[in-house]
């Protein structure tokens, strides 16, 4: 399984690749960006089975790389995440594309995502 980080910390792409790497199988392939343009680019050519996607992002946001990823894959399988408390982000991702939607406070629900 590839799954495509997407984070601007540091910190929380480590946590992210850790709890992962943790839960899933040993042939898990993780590749991680820091920026909505790297991302993009990333994802065409790796093709992941799975983006975790931040929403605040430098250069082109979570949203947006979201949008142009689906634009160019269909069946692209994106999580937004975001630390932000606002029910409208919810609507927002799911307008971009995102196949699922959770806030950093319940990042231990993404294996499950992952996984079902």
């Amino acid at each position: 399984m590839r799954i495509l980080i997407v984070d601007d910390h540091p910190g929380t792409r480590t946590h992210l690749r850790r709890l992962l790497e943790g839960h899933l199988s040993d042939d898990v392939e993780i590749c991680e960006c820091g920026d909505g343009p790297s991302a993009v680019a990333r994802h065409a050519e790796w093709r992941p089975d799975w983006t975790v996607m931040d929403i605040n992002l430098p250069a082109l946001d979570g949203l947006s790389a979201t949008r142009a990823i689906r634009a160019r894959d269909a069946g692209a399988r994106i999580v937004i995440i975001t630390g932000l408390d606002d029910p409208a982000f919810l609507d927002a991702a799911l307008t971009a594309g995102a196949s699922h939607f959770l806030s950093k406070e319940y990042l231990n629900q993404l294996v499950e995502v992952i996984t079902s």
